[in-house]
């Protein structure tokens, strides 16, 4: 998928830390989201989390090095979510993941969960990777530039990367990529700083969904000029001080992005003769800013106290909201031509309280304000004035630590999710999340954790096909378990996890009321050998079935994949082979179900929607270091 969002088999526990602490072997092993290699990539163009698909950008918060990534209020939905300009070799080792909408510090979007990354402070040697692969026609190649040097008493790290991506290999149309990293910082144990520069070019050709009767004609009609322009620039500053166990922490972020995207997903049912492909644009500018402070008071009444303090504030000014029907991305008529100011502020704070005997409490509250101002011509349903709204978040915890390695915990949370200022009547839509877990060593090196959750969405969403964009629908309620279980000794590891889900609309009649789109089951079995110089993984994913429509009589394929990975170190040079759905199990990436016109027929027909996988994907890779 062009536009890749978080990517990644949404598994177990996406995080063990959840409100609280956790033990650190299992917060530090939870799967991290991993930005989606390049445009079209054959792995899951889709994550899910706690049911909610996280591709969307409205479930799932990140911020990369104290800048919030999430885009608020675009035409394709509530929120937008592009990884794409992560280069992978940099990120920090430990990507601060949680669960739930539990967390003070987390604000919009952190409905089903949270990712905080950092990138590395340095590299121990500067790098050349060069990366070649594909699947079938679709060949890819990725070129790769890093390292670390001493700036004055400051530490400069440095990556610049291009990717290209075509189907044949000769089409440079299909896909490049560009991104460069900077980052500037210095650490002296109780104080910090650092600067950070983040950029991103890309354009590119995609593949959008195809109805499963098959494209009747000339199947490039369907999708003829579909793909990506995006560009995009952030810039922050971070800066940390402790003293007499006081920690302060300053962030202050500035962002501008340009994208653009044509897709055409109902094909003939709205336009018969021209088609019904959307130039779909988003040009903004943001600023904002979080400053904390954690401290620890004289101990009152025999107990030991923790407590957090701060404020947010952030300011989006959209300059271009657009969207036109289009032919092969030439114009044809504007839709939607609209502008908006979105500005958000918060305050939260946090207590914890060591009771003893392993017991801890913990209690906060978030007042979030969001004042949003919406101008243009818009489209008669959609929403014409800009609304505002404030939401307290009360948040509450409880754990027990019998003995350094097993915790029980009990987290309870009010969210939110912004609203689209564009379509949706309201400014900010309430999530609720409980959250019920055990964490233990079972024996030697085993780890194990279940969690039991609950998550109500006072607004789910559904896709809109008919804008290529998804949109809020009713309230819906999420529960599910969520088991995960780590293994290591000698050379070996292993990972295994399971995750149920049951998501339902709250409204709704019996055996109409399941949440299309909602995934239901999802599973990962990975095993690993590490020696001194070599190196292997081989990991089966699984994403069950889950139903299309609300009276789930048509429902989405299980999918699975195996994926191998080998490398082989020999002094500053590293060899490393990936091979990603090995025998061809995964056959899609996503699946809906809705109304759509091929050029042959004279009115719309309901049916199964898929975004296919590569059935097999094989990249080398050569790095060395000197």
């Amino acid at each position: 998928m062009v536009y890749g969002k978080c990517v990644c088999w949404m598994v177990g526990a996406l995080a063990w830390a959840g409100a609280g602490e956790g033990l650190p072997e299992l917060r530090k092993a939870a799967p991290a989201v991993q930005p989606e290699a390049h445009p079209g990539s054959s792995g899951p163009a889709h994550a899910f989390g706690r049911g909610p698909d996280l591709e969307q950008g409205s479930d799932f918060s990140v911020a990369v090095a104290g800048i919030p990534v999430n885009l608020p209020s675009t035409v394709w939905g509530p929120g937008y979510l592009d990884m794409n300009f992560m280069i992978p070799e940099l990120e920090g080792e430990d990507p601060g993941v949680r669960r739930g909408p539990h967390a003070i510090e987390d604000g919009g979007f952190a409905v089903a969960g949270s990712a905080r990354r950092t990138l590395v402070e340095a590299l121990d040697q500067p790098m050349v990777l060069a990366e070649y692969g594909g699947a079938e026609e679709d060949r890819f190649g990725r070129l790769l530039f890093a390292g670390s040097r001493p700036l004055g008493e400051a530490t400069f790290t440095y990556g610049l990367e291009g990717t290209r991506s075509g189907r044949p290999w000769e089409d440079l149309e299909h896909s490049v990529k560009l991104n460069a990293a900077f980052r500037l910082g210095r650490e002296d144990g109780d104080r910090g700083w650092n600067l950070t520069l983040l950029a991103s070019r890309e354009r590119g050709d995609s593949d959008w969904p195809d109805p499963e009767r098959g494209p009747v004609g000339d199947e490039d009609e369907l999708h003829q000029g579909d793909g990506l322009s995006s560009r995009r620039l952030l810039l922050g500053f971070g800066a940390r001080r402790e003293a007499e166990g006081v920690v302060d922490r300053f962030q202050v972020y500035a962002g501008a992005s340009a994208l653009t995207r044509w897709s055409d997903y109902t094909y003939f049912l709205r336009d018969p003769e021209r088609g019904d492909q959307l130039e779909q644009g988003d040009r903004r500018l943001f600023l904002g800013l979080e400053l904390s402070r954690e401290w620890r008071p004289r101990p009152g009444l025999g107990l030991e106290w923790e407590h957090l303090a701060g404020y947010q504030a952030r300011t989006d000014r959209v300059g271009a909201a657009e969207v036109y029907a289009t032919v092969d991305r030439a114009r044809l008529a504007p839709l939607v031509q609209a502008d908006a100011t979105l500005r958000h502020q918060a305050l939260f704070g946090r207590s914890t309280v060591h009771l003893g005997r392993g017991w801890r409490a913990w209690a906060g509250l978030r007042l979030d304000s969001q004042d949003n101002g919406v101008g243009g011509n818009l489209p008669a349903t959609w929403n014409r004035s800009g609304h505002s709204a404030t939401l307290g978040s009360p948040k509450l915890g409880l754990a027990y630590r019998p003995g350094l390695d097993t915790e029980f915990s009990l987290s309870h949370g009010l969210g939110f999710r912004p609203g689209n200022v564009f379509r949706d009547p309201r400014a900010l839509y309430r999530v609720k999340g409980t959250e019920l877990g055990v964490q233990t060593r079972v024996l030697g090196s085993w780890l194990t954790g279940v969690r039991l959750y609950t998550l109500d969405l006072e607004s789910e969403l559904g896709l809109d096909p008919s804008w290529n964009s998804f949109a809020s629908t009713s309230a819906a309620r999420h529960r599910g378990l969520e088991w995960h279980n780590l293994a290591a000794g000698g050379p070996w590891s292993a990972e295994f996890s399971l995750g149920w889900n049951r998501a339902r609309f709250a409204k709704a009649e019996a055996g109409q009321d399941h949440v299309p789109g909602a995934m239901s089951r999802t599973g990962l079995l990975a095993v690993g050998w590490k020696g001194s110089s070599h190196a292997a993984k081989l990991s089966l994913k699984h994403l069950g079935g889950y139903a299309l429509t609300a009276d789930e009589t048509v429902t989405a394929e299980r999918q699975e994949s195996l994926e191998l990975n080998l490398s082989r170190a020999w002094k500053d040079w590293t060899f490393a082979v990936n091979v990603s759905n090995i025998f061809g199990w995964q056959k899609l990436n996503q699946e809906w179900f809705y109304r759509s016109r091929l050029p042959s027929e004279t009115a719309g027909v309901a049916d199964r929607h898929l975004k296919p996988a590569d059935p097999q994907r094989v990249r080398f890779t050569l790095i060395h270091r000197f």
